[in-house]
């Protein structure tokens, strides 16, 4: 049964990831799972997905 679970998470992901491919303005970061949500939470609670670091690099760097 573990197998069959993984192949449904992978195509999940995969679904995430092509989205994410097809997106003009990707997030710099994206959660695929509550877990990993809650495991990150502490460090990246103030720009979750990193569009506002992304916003910064913009403004200041490029």
């Amino acid at each position: 049964m573990r197998a069959v679970t993984s192949t449904v998470v992978g195509f999940g992901i995969a679904i995430i990831i092509l989205q994410a491919a097809q997106n003009d303005n990707p997030p710099l970061r994206i959660r695929t799972s509550q877990w990993a949500e809650d495991f990150c939470k502490l460090k990246t609670q103030a720009d979750p997905d990193g569009t506002k670091l992304v916003k910064e690099i913009r403004q200041n760097f490029l």
